[in-house]
């Protein structure tokens, strides 16, 4: 091998978009035998004028190095080729370009070809906000949710009452834990956390040891500050739901979404809901639940209307917002979306395999059929219409990280609903992984001011 025909093999290619620049830097990796031939052939200068900066023998165990590309130089062995699948395993390099000293039997090739399609990648899921309206506008139930709805959480704080509060989603460890949480647990909880500080501030002051009883106050001021940041957003939140009777909004949306359809009890209810005293959070509640109701069962337009009139919503901005879910005359929603409302034919392809999603919404229930690898959910959701043109076979099964990104906003309610899917995987003694966001965090009343 000539010195020129080795420097050649570390160059940056101009067909290789990745490396048109030589600011681009490199990782050498070579074993025994490839060493021999570097070091009669090029001189660590030489290797930093082709910017390489590190060289690792194949043997030595190496750390990450994101950001670098690396260049394998070996031999075509069984050895080699096992090392080679673990660095892919561990994910050391973003990109790798392998170069053998000889050539490498067929044999061999194919089974590093195996080895590496055998290993598991992220799925990366994108998905338009129109794939669920329902779980963007529901009421929730749960603690993180609730705060977003009722006190909309901006850059991690809330204002309540005048008073602005950190919700620091690094250090504030009682918000990680029950943002999750039904409210009601929550309320419980925080009461019995303050009972334990008071306790532990009680048992403190009896401390003859004046130097542990001083060690301790910061400490103890800083949990007695963080109970009642969310004792006080939980009191907010607790006397918000029961002016705005929002435990009704969220059971009959619950029954909208699960059911189809409402009973005669429940029926009743949403048509006195609708007809409460109103003021402009219980017409916003209203317009909510009357396009939840408009998505999820069937009815005529003269149904859809009289519901309307029976809310007397009176806001121009929010009649245009709820004509927009309008079905057309004598046409039921099913048929409706069908023919390309404005929901398209994604969303009627979800309800296709949502029965017996009760307790988890579309984006969920997509995502566990995804990690369970049931190939129908690709046909019947239209996945090719989220820019995910790879053919299910080309997908490995099992997936152990799926990446959702909502395009349009993502919201609590699903955030919620994934983090329950996770809890039962890993439950069930398997490790599973979902990653959740979106091009921003939207609430209800974000989206109704986006319509």
């Amino acid at each position: 091998m000539q010195k020129h025909e080795l420097q050649a093999l570390f160059k940056n290619y101009q067909n290789d978009e990745d490396l048109h620049t030589q600011s681009i830097w490199k990782v050498l990796i070579y074993d025994t035998y490839s060493q021999n031939i570097l070091s009669t052939l090029l001189k660590v200068g030489n290797l930093r004028d082709l910017n390489i900066t590190l060289h690792n023998s194949i043997l030595t165990k190496r750390e990450k190095l994101h950001g670098m590309n690396a260049y394998y130089l070996i031999q075509p062995t069984q050895d080699n080729i096992n090392l080679i699948t673990e660095d892919f395993q561990k994910d050391i390099y973003d990109k790798v370009h392998i170069h053998f000293t000889s050539q490498i039997q067929d044999q061999l090739l194919e089974k590093l070809a195996l080895n590496i399609s055998k290993m598991q990648q992220p799925i990366l899921l994108l998905l338009p906000r129109n794939i669920d309206f329902s779980s963007q506008l529901m009421h929730g139930w749960h603690y993180g949710s609730l705060v977003d709805d009722i006190l909309s959480i901006s850059s991690n704080k809330v204002k309540v009452e005048g008073k602005i509060y950190d919700l620091d989603c690094i250090n504030d460890q009682y918000w990680n834990e029950n943002i999750n949480q039904p409210l009601p647990n929550v309320a419980e909880d925080i009461d019995k956390q303050m009972q334990e500080w008071q306790q532990g501030y009680d048992k403190m002051m009896q401390d003859k040891n004046i130097s542990n009883a001083l060690d301790n106050v910061q400490n103890m001021k800083d949990k007695k500050r963080l109970i009642e940041t969310h004792m006080t957003i939980a009191a907010y939140i607790l006397s918000e739901l029961k002016k705005r009777q929002l435990d009704k909004y969220f059971e009959l949306a619950q029954a909208m979404v699960q059911n189809k359809g409402l009973n005669r009890e429940e029926k009743n209810e949403f048509m006195e809901i609708l007809q409460q005293q109103q003021n402009q959070e219980n017409q916003i509640d209203n317009v909510r639940i009357l396009i939840i109701w408009a998505i999820n069962i069937g009815t005529s337009l003269e149904e859809y209307e009289k519901y309307i009139n029976m809310a007397n919503i009176q806001n121009e901005k929010y009649i245009k917002i709820l004509n927009i879910f309008k079905p057309k005359k004598n046409e039921n929603n099913e048929d409706y979306y069908n023919k390309g409302s404005i929901f398209g034919k994604i969303t009627s392809k979800v309800k296709l395999f949502l029965p017996g999603a009760q307790n988890e919404n579309p984006t969920a229930q997509l995502v566990n059929q995804i990690i369970e690898s049931k190939g129908s959910c690709w046909d019947k959701c239209g996945l090719k219409q989220f820019e995910l043109q790879t053919e299910l076979r080309n997908v490995q099964t099992n997936a152990d990280i799926v990446v959702v990104f909502m395009i349009d906003g993502a919201n609590y309610n699903e955030y919620q609903s994934l983090c329950e899917l996770m809890k039962k995987y890993n439950s069930n003694g398997t490790t599973k992984y979902v990653l959740y966001g979106g091009s921003q965090v939207l609430n209800a009343k974000n989206l109704l001011e986006q319509l």
